[in-house]
């Protein structure tokens, strides 16, 4: 999980492993992608966009252009596309990736969410 609220990066945390998944935590997308080096066999990344250091978007867009990451799957979890942020080529990354608006969502939804994910 890529995420730099603490208090929803803490509730889903706590959550998913509810599920009995094992839950990796970076705080912005530098972090992340470093992470993800480490453990590039994760079986899904919950990705938030509006992050300090490294945003969602150029984490995603490293992500698909690194050989050993690019298959990885990943859900952007937002609130919203910070304005900015609305380039074309971020809207055809997000185009071909599953997003859900965290304000939208509870916590079981977005477990319902990454189970549905999963088996596609």
């Amino acid at each position: 999980m890529i995420e730099d609220d603490r208090n929803l990066q803490i509730a889903l945390k706590t959550k998913l492993q509810s599920e009995g998944w094992e839950v990796l935590q970076a705080y912005d997308g530098k972090e992340g992608l470093e992470l993800l080096k480490q453990n590039f066999n994760v079986s899904v990344v919950l990705l938030d966009v509006a992050m300090p250091i490294m945003n969602g978007f150029e984490a995603l867009k490293i992500i698909r252009e690194d050989e050993r990451l690019k298959n990885t799957k990943v859900i952007i979890i937002s609130n919203s596309i910070y304005e900015p942020l609305k380039t074309e080529e971020n809207i055809k990354l997000l185009e071909s990736t599953p997003y859900i608006i965290k304000s939208n969502f509870s916590l079981s939804q977005v477990v319902d969410k990454i189970k549905e994910f999963l088996l596609q």
